[in-house]
């Protein structure tokens, strides 16, 4: 007894061949720039890294050579206007300082 099978198969385009990488890296975001990382991540960010609590001042020093700032002459101003505009995530200390709404990990 003899089986013969014949499978046929169509692909759409006969030079196109899907294939997938993976690509593992590491991106430092403190001197990287990324359309997705916004003013107030980047701060919070930062913030987090002092331990929760900054000067303003302190903060601008810290994102001065950060490629958002090199974009914006005013980063300071930004920086500033950025904790403003959410109260929720950031609590006035007095003085310009600034603390986390949230305790940040040590």
């Amino acid at each position: 007894m003899v089986t013969e099978y014949l499978l046929l198969w169509h692909k759409p385009e006969s030079l196109v061949v899907p294939f997938s990488v993976r690509k593992e890296a590491v991106v430092d975001l403190r001197t990287s720039d990324s359309p997705a990382l916004t003013w107030h991540h980047l701060i919070r960010m930062t913030m987090e890294s002092l331990g929760g609590r900054a000067k303003l001042s302190d903060l601008g020093d810290l994102l001065e050579h950060h490629p958002k700032a090199k974009k914006n002459a005013h980063y300071r101003d930004r920086i500033r206007a950025t904790v403003y505009e959410h109260p929720g995530q950031y609590i006035s200390c007095g003085n310009g300082v600034y603390a986390l709404h949230y305790a940040a990990a040590s």
